[in-house]
């Protein structure tokens, strides 16, 4: 019995050694897989449907246009678009969402582009402010209000005004004020504003708008689509920057706005003295760029300034380095390894132009990422766990062989 019992413990042992071997490596190995696209973006469009937006059909024609045209939006995963129209409700006080929040795809940009269509015109009051809070609402209520980039767009005329009960152009403009600092508040990175044209609104209304509404706050001298992009809020005139012209400044817009430059990632957590890789997609109007010098950059963190592998642009790896190329589908990646131990990095990158690895002004950067190192109990790595689990396994089953031998002889003699 003791004899039986000890032979089946061996057994089970050796059996839970292989299991060790087998099923460690999946512990201590990492695989690199690209990850899928993350929202870099969340863009919200605030559209004014007050009484004075008389051209309010070509407004919402020209957005449909755009958003079906993959050139302007790109439909790989990187941003998350919302519609809201303001004017709305039995006053014309409030606000509603109309489409969204939702991630652009092949299959969903459709969508997005009827719910526009389907639109209608209120023809109220201009409540700039609620239209805001509401864009915002959304947002924070998205899986996605950790993106780099949260921006609101709005298309008014600027004039701001409320009557009701007395309530005026005063109060609706402070309401706007205050909303524009919920947001800020909230994390949104940038409201921006295009003028529409309408017998309502002045010089006034649209200098309250720039100097108070739009964020940050731009130059009076540059504020259509300031460089370098994203420094401020951008503010434009469809009549006197486009001509009237809808689809153009729509189209402008959006060429404008669009991330160039996305970088994923955005954050993960990793063991310490373990790869990290990034990657990086560069799209221009919409198209992916190929064989585009990338530099990236650990700017802060353990391991700040640190080089790592990229790629040429044959697609040849290259070590000691900061540079990679894009690919046909304007992915670089790059790969680096902690040495400075546990703490966060932070990453960016940015299209080198003249490849000679610093950040020269006119050139486009990425959202920035981190990356979090961690102390974790030490786990023999794949070498480690299947050397000492297979020469375990093969002692005991030596031993095992030995016990049966010694039986078999004391019972022949």
């Amino acid at each position: 019995m003791r004899r039986g019992f000890a032979s089946g413990a061996v057994a089970l042992l050796a059996a839970m050694l292989l299991l060790f071997v087998f099923a460690v490596p999946a512990w201590g190995v990492a695989e690199v897989v690209p990850p899928e696209n993350e929202v870099v973006m969340q863009l919200s469009l605030v559209i004014d449907g007050s009484s004075s937006v008389t051209a309010f059909g070509q407004l919402k024609q020209a957005l449909a246009d755009a958003v079906r045209d993959g050139s302007l939006v790109p439909r790989n995963g990187v941003v998350e678009l919302t519609v809201v129209l303001f004017g709305t409700g039995d006053i014309g006080w409030d606000a509603e969402v109309v489409s969204g929040p939702t991630v652009v795809t092949d299959s969903t940009y459709e969508g997005i582009a009827q719910d526009i269509e389907a639109m209608e015109y209120p023809g109220h009051w201009t409540p700039i402010g609620q239209g805001i809070r509401v864009a915002v609402e959304a947002m924070e209520g998205s899986p996605n209000s950790s993106a780099p980039y949260r921006v609101i767009n709005l298309f008014t005329d600027g004039h701001a005004i409320l009557y009701e009960d007395g309530y005026g152009e005063e109060w609706a403009r402070q309401r706007a004020e205050e909303a524009r600092a919920e947001a800020i508040a909230a994390g949104i990175t940038e409201i921006d504003a295009e003028i529409i044209p309408s017998d309502d609104a002045d010089e006034e209304d649209w200098n309250w708008l720039r100097d108070n509404i739009v964020y940050p706050t731009p130059d009076p001298e540059n504020c259509c689509f300031p460089e370098p992009h994203g420094s401020t809020g951008f503010f434009c005139f469809v009549g006197d920057d486009f001509g009237g012209d809808y689809a153009a400044m729509v189209r402008a817009k959006f060429e404008y706005l669009m991330p160039r430059l996305s970088l994923v990632p955005l954050e993960e957590s990793n063991p310490v003295y373990t790869e990290h890789t990034v990657y990086a997609t560069y799209q221009v109007g919409g198209e992916p760029q190929n064989d585009v010098p990338i530099t990236f950059a650990v700017v802060g963190g353990p391991n700040a300034g640190a080089t790592g592998t990229g790629y040429d642009a044959d697609g040849n790896p290259v070590t000691d380095t900061n540079v990679s190329y894009t690919d046909e589908s304007g992915v670089a990646a790059w790969t680096y390894t902690d040495t400075g131990g546990p703490g966060t990095d932070t990453i960016m990158a940015f299209v080198d132009e003249n490849v000679n690895g610093t950040y020269d002004a006119g050139e486009t950067a990425s959202n920035e990422v981190t990356k979090h190192w961690k102390e974790e109990p030490s786990i023999p790595g794949l070498t480690g766990w299947g050397m000492a689990g297979m020469a375990a396994v093969f002692a005991l089953v030596a031993l095992l062989v030995l016990r049966r031998r010694r039986v078999a002889r004391a019972v022949i003699g």
